[in-house]
């Protein structure tokens, strides 16, 4: 018996250290695909977000976020060396402020000031403490989970984990929460180069955006509609026929509605209250729907 605790002991102190200097897998991937899934009075919506480009700022270079509530207006950068996951937002000024979203080069018992920048726990903010580092498996894929506990600046309790190469389990810019479907969005699957890497339980139905997994745009699937926050407005690109702009809030009211026509650049949205809402632009039988954020 000795022996075989003496054995396993070796085994793990020859483990750790290869789980601690395992090859790092980044986050910000150019393919790299999110879904989520979020829940208001029993009805359920699966949305995702995406990087559609790149762009530059202060010398440093950004994936732009698209899908969500996201926008092209959410920019996130990697250091890699550092282990380290940076988020911009558009917010028209010339530099706009960098938050340090995860760091996965913290050891256990580090601490790091946690902060939901422009998301809906936007007040959840504080020290938070590395409890553990677990290796767990996704997908046939071993990656590390991070575990961090912390108060917030109200002085209530929170939990989170982090999952290298994907970030939260809610949000990618809300660090500071585990994420479930009603209170935000929870995380259900994540997709690289068309292929599943994560899927929050096995039975998961991971749907797929067509978007990122086709070559081709089809024929009037291009066009489409962008919440700009800095100046509160929805922009259409490529509209090939009129249609109708409803907004509904997380209620299911209606609250804005408007005729669209092809010559029609953008629509202010300056009337609406700070909040989450859903915009429909339905153009003959085709209807797209996305959530925006209105600060």
């Amino acid at each position: 018996m000795k022996f075989n605790i003496i054995s396993c002991l070796i085994f793990l102190c020859g483990l750790f250290p290869r789980l601690a200097n395992a090859q790092y897998q980044p986050t910000i991937t150019q393919s790299k695909e999110w879904l989520i899934k979020t829940c208001e009075f029993g009805n359920c919506l699966h949305d995702y977000y995406y990087f559609v480009a790149d762009t530059t700022i202060g010398g440093n270079s950004y994936k732009v976020l698209d899908g969500y509530h996201y926008n092209k207006n959410f920019y996130l950068r990697e250091d890699v060396q550092a282990r380290q996951v940076y988020l911009a937002i558009n917010d028209g000024s010339l530099f706009p402020q960098e938050y340090l979203l995860y760091d996965y080069g913290m050891k256990v018992g580090d601490s790091l000031y946690v902060r939901n920048p422009i998301s809906p726990v936007s007040t959840i903010e504080g020290y938070y403490y590395l409890d553990s580092i677990i290796p767990e498996t996704f997908e046939q894929i071993t990656r590390k989970v991070f575990y961090l506990h912390g108060w917030d600046t109200q002085k209530n309790y929170h939990e989170t984990k982090w999952i290298e190469g994907i970030g939260s389990t809610g949000l990618i810019n809300t660090p500071g929460v585990i994420g479930d479907t009603v209170a935000m969005a929870e995380l259900i699957c994540v997709s690289e180069d068309v292929q599943k890497i994560y899927s929050r339980k096995p039975n998961d139905t991971c749907y797929s955006n067509p978007v990122l997994g086709v070559g081709e745009v089809l024929i009037g699937e291009n066009s489409t509609f962008y919440y700009v926050q800095n100046s509160s407005s929805i922009r259409f690109e490529n509209l090939h026929q009129s249609g109708l702009l409803s907004i509904f809030d997380m209620e299911g009211r209606s609250v804005f509605e408007q005729e669209i026509s092809t010559q029609l650049e953008t629509v202010c949205l300056d009337n609406l209250r700070p909040g989450i809402y859903l915009v429909h632009l339905r153009t003959g039988r085709e209807v797209k729907t996305k959530k925006i954020l209105v600060n």
